[in-house]
């Protein structure tokens, strides 16, 4: 789907309007944007092919994570974006199960789903991030779960992978 969002003044703030979206998951279009200004704030949303079908689709708009309003379901999504992170609490007890949202095929989806969390960290702490129990059908190739680590400026975090014991992914940094 393409979606393009605008503000009061009909300006244009962002748009997905690539043949690959940046949804993931059951979410085949999604934009992010910053309200520079207040007031009604317009979206508009067409299928990708002229000569596309017809059929229902939902639509929201979700507050960033340390927004008022953030939320987040049993499986902690949506956090399809960092934005939309789930915060997590470092510590061995602290773990959490989530899912990988499904794709049906009853929807038009450009990717599987993917998940970001968040947790605070403290400057000269070492960590190391794990993903382990993951379920056989995640992973059929038997190739570990890949992780990415970014800073509070959303820049790459250098990691030294370890793939071993009951780990599916582990992320040292």
């Amino acid at each position: 789907m393409y979606v393009e969002v605008y503000d009061s003044n009909f300006s244009k703030l962002d748009e997905d309007t690539g043949g690959a979206s940046n949804g993931a998951g059951n979410t085949d279009g999604s934009v992010k944007i910053t309200a520079d200004n207040a007031g009604t704030h317009y979206v508009l949303v067409y299928p990708y092919y002229y000569n596309a079908g017809s059929g229902p689709y939902s639509i929201r708009v979700l507050p960033e994570f340390d927004e008022p309003g953030a939320s987040w379901d049993a499986n902690q999504e949506p956090n399809n974006w960092r934005t939309h992170a789930f915060g997590l609490q470092v510590g061995r007890s602290n773990g959490i199960t989530s899912n990988f949202e499904a794709r049906s095929n009853s929807y038009h989806t450009d990717a599987a789903d993917r998940d970001y969390y968040r947790f605070e960290a403290v400057q000269g702490q070492r960590y190391v991030v794990d993903v382990f129990n993951a379920a056989k059908a995640i992973n059929t190739s038997n190739y570990h779960v890949f992780l990415e680590v970014y800073d509070s400026d959303f820049a790459a975090v250098p990691i030294v992978e370890d793939v071993s014991g009951q780990s599916n992914g582990s992320a040292k940094c």
